[in-house]
């Protein structure tokens, strides 16, 4: 003959959960728009994922010029508009950074074609990371 007992304690986590999500939330926010904000500084520093941007062909500097713009600061910005459109948003528990409208999204994909930018390199990631763990606490 056996005899056992079972004790169950039931608690509602409900709050904590919402709670814990809202601080998670928050965080996936506040480290988003900081590397947001980073990669635009990056790039108008001419920094891409790899260092340096390359110089703009001998055509292109030649349009700079005619344009009063400066040839030599390969910055990504022609009109500004590409990374006027740089934006996020969160989903879930997850954040998305892009660039919003179809001409400026094109844009931004040639541009990284041929000088490579949209990404995060250590810095920003290590950033990212300090960012995210300061706003769960």
């Amino acid at each position: 003959m056996r005899i056992s007992a079972e004790v169950v304690q039931k608690a509602d986590l409900s709050g904590l959960i919402k709670s814990i999500d809202a601080k998670t939330k928050k965080a996936i926010a506040r480290a988003v728009s900081g590397f947001t904000k980073s990669l635009k500084e990056r790039t108008q520093n001419g920094t891409g994922l790899k260092g340096g941007f390359k110089s703009y062909s001998a055509e292109y500097k030649k349009y700079k010029i005619s344009k009063q713009k400066d040839p030599f600061k390969v910055n990504l910005r022609d009109s500004g508009s590409m990374m006027l459109s740089l934006t996020s948003r969160i989903s879930g528990n997850a954040g998305y950074v892009y660039f919003n409208g179809g001409e400026n999204n094109k844009k931004a994909y040639f541009n990284n074609q041929t000088r490579p930018f949209f990404g995060v390199v250590k810095k920003e990631q290590k950033e990212i990371d300090e960012i995210f763990t300061r706003y769960l606490k």
